[in-house]
């Protein structure tokens, strides 16, 4: 029995057409998507960076002991006198820029904070976050600037 027209599949030239057309649509919607969403990774890595010192300075206070952050290989480290109690690795494509070059924080039992009042995080894109250490504020996250 013959196949009718109506049963044939697609032709590979059919094929090649989507394809071509899928390219051209990922091509001009991929850039803006993944600038986007390294923005939103900068957001995330600063408001995750800003709890864990949130966390330390809580420390400080129930423990009645100053922390001391420090930032070295690519990660910041909490101390409790010789005893790390935490660290924040940031990601490959982010970079603390530090005030002075003050890479070093003291969370005190009183709530202050000895050391710069804030740092940024910058990503490839040469976005911003600002995480800002106040002792009137708390300790805030700004987004991408």
């Amino acid at each position: 029995m013959g196949r009718s027209a109506s049963d044939r599949g697609i032709t590979l030239i059919e094929l090649v057409v989507v394809m071509v057309l899928l390219a051209i649509i990922g091509g001009i919607a991929g850039p803006p998507i993944a600038a986007r969403l390294e923005n939103v990774s900068l957001r995330t890595t600063a408001s995750q960076l800003a709890a864990q010192f949130r966390k330390a300075q809580a420390e400080a206070r129930i423990a009645q002991t100053p922390i001391v952050a420090v930032y070295n290989d690519h990660a910041f480290h909490f101390l409790k006198g010789t005893n790390e109690i935490g660290a924040f690795s940031l990601p490959v494509a982010v970079s603390p820029v530090f005030e002075n070059g003050m890479d070093t924080f003291l969370l005190l039992p009183s709530g202050q904070i000895a050391g710069a009042e804030r740092f940024q995080l910058l990503n490839q894109n040469d976005k911003r976050a600002v995480i800002e250490l106040s002792f009137l504020n708390g300790i805030t996250a700004q987004g991408t600037q």
